[in-house]
């Protein structure tokens, strides 16, 4: 007899478990929600990014301009004793460069820090991850910053593809 013998007080134990282990699977999958920070590009387009990936949103201020760079880039945020690269993203995402907007949103990975610029914040919206994303055909490049549409006319914006710009090779540099 190979198999160990379990009384039925321990098979019912195991049953219980494997029972209360699957609900929970359930109930995970089923709440799978986490927030977004809503915001404009625009007059039209509403985009968002999750909570978890932005640093902080604070008012737009004095950048310092960087000549000779890609339009990409505005130039330099000083915030609290740090750097941040401005990402123009009425340039990245309507292919027209903004002179002014109203917010940041800071973004960071690694030793990349990136200030999106943004013109106005709508605040934070529930998204219900179980619904799945419209997506984007591809840009000439392949490159999409644009996970997909969430509700119709949300575009929820890629972080990685986002902080990914300040990789020298993606970016054509004047």
């Amino acid at each position: 007899m190979n198999e160990p013998f379990l009384d039925e007080k321990a098979k019912k134990i195991l049953a219980d478990r494997a029972a209360l282990m699957a609900r929970k699977e359930r109930d995970l999958n089923a709440n799978a929600t986490s927030n977004l920070l809503a915001f404009y590009v625009g007059e039209e387009q509403q985009y968002a990014l999750a909570y978890e990936s932005i640093d902080k949103v604070i008012p737009s201020h004095k950048i310092t301009p960087v000549p000779g760079v890609n339009p990409l880039f505005s130039g330099l945020l000083y915030h609290n004793t740090e750097a941040w690269v401005v990402v123009n993203l009425h340039q990245l995402l309507i292919g027209k460069p903004a002179k002014s907007f109203s917010h940041f949103i800071l973004l960071s990975e690694d030793h990349y820090r990136i200030a999106l610029s943004a013109d106005t914040i709508v605040g934070q919206i529930s998204y219900d991850e179980t619904v799945e994303l419209v997506q984007l055909t591809l840009s000439e490049t392949g490159q999409s910053y644009v996970r997909g549409i969430y509700k119709n006319n949300i575009a929820i914006l890629d972080k990685k593809s986002i902080i990914d710009l300040l990789n020298l090779e993606q970016v054509e540099w004047n």
